[in-house]
């Protein structure tokens, strides 16, 4: 699918090629860092184990010259928890070229995603997504997604924020802290001036919970999937799409 002047197309993890993995490594380090306990060798074999692991879907966005610009993925499994199973999705990497943040195929790619986990896990016992979020993200996410909590803050529901956390040690390992209730990454994001006093309000609202997002962590999220959720996402791929603008 081409949509201004990128080539969308999704493909399951396992068959994503070298070339498009080594382009989202060069991708991903124009904006992070890795922290300095982590050794570049290890870091590069835990992101393709990810992106490239059994259920993962990978939208790719190529710009007429075959060049990577946008990159989102998804995977999901089941987890028992409260006495029934649940399908929970997790989503760790989503990135675009900053000339491209805006572009349709950042949300396209999400529904790419998104319709095949349905087809593997489908929905009828209810889908739930967790993600690690550095501000940018959030601020983005947020924007979008009119039900979307970070975990350990009180304002999700009880039920959800309990199956969050017990998730997100299987999905995270011992990445995730438990105590604080936040994400050890092995990156180190840039720096976040928000422009709008929407952003910066934003911006406080994370560092309540995570004011040290810039020595590499980032706070678990959890939304449910959802008509409202979904009818907030498709008015931000319909903005994008008609006027290449978006929040």
């Amino acid at each position: 699918m081409r949509v201004r002047n990128l080539d969308i197309t999704r493909v399951d993890g396992p068959d994503l090629s070298d070339a498009d993995f080594d382009a989202f490594m060069a991708l991903r380090g124009q904006f992070m860092q890795l922290r300095a306990d982590v050794d570049p060798a290890e870091d590069r074999r835990r992101v393709e184990a990810w992106l490239r692991a059994p259920g993962c879907s990978v939208a790719l966005g190529h710009d007429r010259a075959g060049k990577l610009q946008t990159l989102i993925e998804k995977n999901g499994r089941r987890v028992e928890f409260g006495g029934r199973s649940h399908v929970v999705w997790t989503s760790n990497h989503i990135f675009a070229a900053r000339e491209y943040r805006k572009h349709p195929a950042n949300t396209l790619g999400n529904f790419m995603n998104l319709g095949a986990l349905v087809r593997r896990l489908g929905v009828r016992d209810g889908v739930s997504l967790i993600a690690a979020l550095y501000p940018p993200s959030y601020i983005t996410a947020i924007r979008a997604i009119p039900r979307l909590w970070i975990v350990g803050t009180g304002d999700a529901p009880p039920e959800l924020d309990a199956l969050a956390q017990h998730a997100a040690g299987e999905a995270f390992g011992e990445s995730w802290l438990p105590g604080p209730r936040l994400i050890r990454m092995r990156t180190v994001p840039e720096d976040l001036v928000p422009r709008s006093a929407e952003g910066r309000a934003l911006l406080a609202r994370y560092e309540t919970h995570n004011p040290s997002w810039r020595e590499g962590y980032g706070v678990l999220v959890v939304t449910p999937l959802s008509v409202v959720n979904l009818a907030g996402i498709a008015s931000q791929l319909a903005l994008r799409t008609v006027t290449g603008k978006g929040r």
